[in-house]
């Protein structure tokens, strides 16, 4: 709002700027070398993600659609801009003695995301969050429920990041099974906890 209540004005004069927030835009920058793979995720359609930090951790945004790619190069950054469409729901409405309404919404301009662009498709692969899986010198494992129990299994990693794990569906495990979903680490170190304890003297005998 460029005016006050009461004020006088002149023919022409701008009073406010009129916003619709249904619809966002996420700019988005890529480096020069990422111009294909950014190019071919958006011939094939691919959804992108978008991830937020805030307060309350980590929020993915989902199966976004990637609008369209500038067609330059900013000369100094080397980067590339990229559109992707960002729908938006207001979270709280409230309307004053006046009857004037206030709106907030859920994404805002200004606020900052990291975009997640696919660049390869697997298919029949099998994903598990993060903290599923677990290194231990050279191999990868999980922790696969074995009737009462966990058992750590081998499994080949296709891809890690710092949300997701792909594994190999190689028979390893399989569709359906039941998985330790997070704390690998943590029965990990219980795992080799057990193995190093000292063996009790007593043992076998009666005293």
């Amino acid at each position: 709002m460029q005016i006050n209540k009461g004020q006088a004005i002149t023919a022409g004069e701008k009073l406010c700027t009129l916003a619709d927030f249904t619809q966002l835009l996420i700019e988005g920058k890529a480096f020069e070398n990422d111009v294909t793979a950014i190019t071919e995720a958006a011939k094939r359609d691919w959804a992108v993600d978008a991830l937020i930090t805030g307060s309350s951790g980590l929020e993915i945004v989902r199966g976004l659609k990637l609008a369209f790619i500038s067609n330059s190069i900013d000369e100094v950054s080397r980067t590339l801009s990229m559109f992707v469409e960002l729908p938006n729901k207001i979270v709280h409405e409230d309307t004053n003695a006046e009857s004037q309404r206030f709106l907030s919404w859920r994404y805002r301009l200004g606020q900052r995301m990291e975009l997640r662009i696919p660049v390869e498709e697997w298919d029949n692969q099998i994903v598990l969050p993060v903290d599923a899986t677990v290194k231990d010198g050279a191999d990868w494992y999980v922790f696969q429920l074995d009737g009462k129990r966990f058992t750590r299994v081998p499994v080949h990693i296709r891809h890690r990041d710092q949300n997701a794990t792909v594994i190999a569906n190689d028979g390893s495990i399989y569709p359906g099974d039941i998985i330790a979903l997070k704390a690998a680490h943590q029965m990990q170190m219980a795992l080799k906890n057990k193995s190093a304890a000292p063996a009790d003297p007593h043992a076998g005998h009666s005293h």
